[in-house]
């Protein structure tokens, strides 16, 4: 409550009670005069006394009024409080706390709990148990009617009761016997029109604490307690499943930068998306200057190439290549590339996956050792472990029949 609207209320109730107390003081001074003035012949208005009781009566319930109304006004103003209070974290044990203490404050209750729906099984478990003086309560100190959070949580409808051991519908119940249980109240939690849990709050010791007042306050914070609670639930969820990508993220980052044959990703506009070390390498791209790329930046295309990455994205179908493009600084060399399309799966279209492997070595290899079988045995030939070793020069004469294209740059 706000400085000028306390000191306004504290002035009301000072000004009825001086009322109060004259309209008291003049009853009594009527009621003193009254055989005097019988005596010397005049009577006082029949009605004046009883008038005086009613005006009397009135102040006292206006004043009975202004302090409820106080009390109200004082509890709203924390219900509000409140609201940004547990809208203000996303942690949702800091949530439920905050929740349970707000539910204690607002009712004078001696105990609150909180149960939440588990999302799995359904099953109602208890998360949080607070006292009057905002402790923590372990297991063995819960002092609860387990039937009536199942009642609430089943029916959705709130429970509010201001005797449970005279009330019929829960005077049967071990806890409440056992525990002897007097003032319950609790209200479901609801999130889109589901309950997801109940706060429960109970009095052992005082009958009556709660009343329709209450049970309207509790519903309303309620209503606003399961938004943020669900909200918590969310960001943990969320949380949860960023801390799972990045894992498989890193996992995924391994395993690419593991793989010997080089792999490039792109998407439906033949941007890169993904560059692995090996492909850097057969490539020779420097690291980060392939990824935000578009592909022929990178790797020549040529008629023959470019119309299979179209075949693959628009038809979805895999092919294997040979090609022969020119590299900065490695020149002419051979690589073996298989397309495999990659669709997403809110636009049906997508890029290529390209798996390549430098068979550069292997061809000259093979090209050198096809010319020394003209001049050398072939059993000879077979034994050749290194082609170095024969110290021969010139160049080879291609041979192996597989049709190549030469991309330049």
């Amino acid at each position: 409550m706000s400085a000028s609207a306390t000191s306004e209320t504290l002035l009301l109730e000072e000004e009825l009670q001086r009322i109060s107390r004259l309209v008291r003081n003049l009853t009594d001074l009527l009621r003193s005069q009254r055989e005097i003035l019988r005596q010397r012949g005049m009577n006082l208005p029949p009605t004046a006394i009883q008038s005086l009781n009613a005006v009397q009566k009135k102040l006292e319930d206006l004043a009975q009024e202004v302090l409820e109304n106080k009390g109200e006004l004082a509890q709203l103003r924390a219900l509000a409080n409140n609201f940004a209070l547990i809208n203000s974290t996303l942690n949702i044990d800091e949530v439920l706390n905050r929740v349970m203490d707000t539910v204690i404050a607002l009712t004078g209750a001696e105990r609150g709990y909180i149960a939440l729906r588990e999302e799995g099984s359904g099953e109602m478990t208890f998360r949080v148990a607070r006292n009057l003086d905002r402790e923590t309560l372990n297991e063995s100190e819960f002092i609860v009617s387990r039937t009536v959070v199942q009642q609430v949580a089943a029916s959705g409808e709130p429970v509010l009761t201001d005797n449970a051991r005279e009330d019929a519908r829960f005077s049967g119940q071990e806890s409440v016997v056992g525990f002897s249980l007097r003032s319950i109240l609790c209200v479901p939690l609801k999130a889109r029109g589901e309950v997801i849990g109940v706060a429960y709050a109970d009095n052992r010791i005082r009958a009556g604490l709660f009343s329709g007042r209450e049970l309207a306050l509790l519903s309303a914070f309620a209503d606003q307690a399961a938004v943020a609670i669900q909200n918590a639930r969310l960001f943990a969820r969320v949380r949860a499943s960023l801390a799972e990508i990045t894992e498989l993220k890193d996992l995924l980052d391994n395993v690419f930068t593991s793989i010997a044959s080089g792999v490039i990703t792109t998407d439906a506009e033949d941007v890169i998306t993904l560059c692995n070390p090996a492909a850097r390498a057969i490539l020779n791209l420097e690291e980060g200057r392939s990824t935000g790329m578009r592909l022929e930046e990178v790797l020549p295309l040529g008629e023959t190439l470019a119309g299979l990455l179209r075949a693959v994205r628009e038809e979805g179908r895999r092919e294997a290549v040979e090609v022969e493009p020119e590299v900065p600084a490695r020149g002419v060399i051979s690589l073996s590339m298989r397309l495999s399309p990659m669709q997403e799966l809110e636009t049906g279209r997508g890029g290529v996956a390209i798996v390549m492997d430098d068979l550069t070595e292997e061809k000259q290899r093979e090209a050198q050792l096809a010319a020394v079988r003209r001049y050398l045995p072939p059993a000879m030939v077979d034994n050749i472990q290194s082609i170095e070793a024969l110290a021969l020069g010139g160049s080879a004469p291609r041979g192996d029949g597989v049709v190549r294209q030469r991309v330049p740059v």
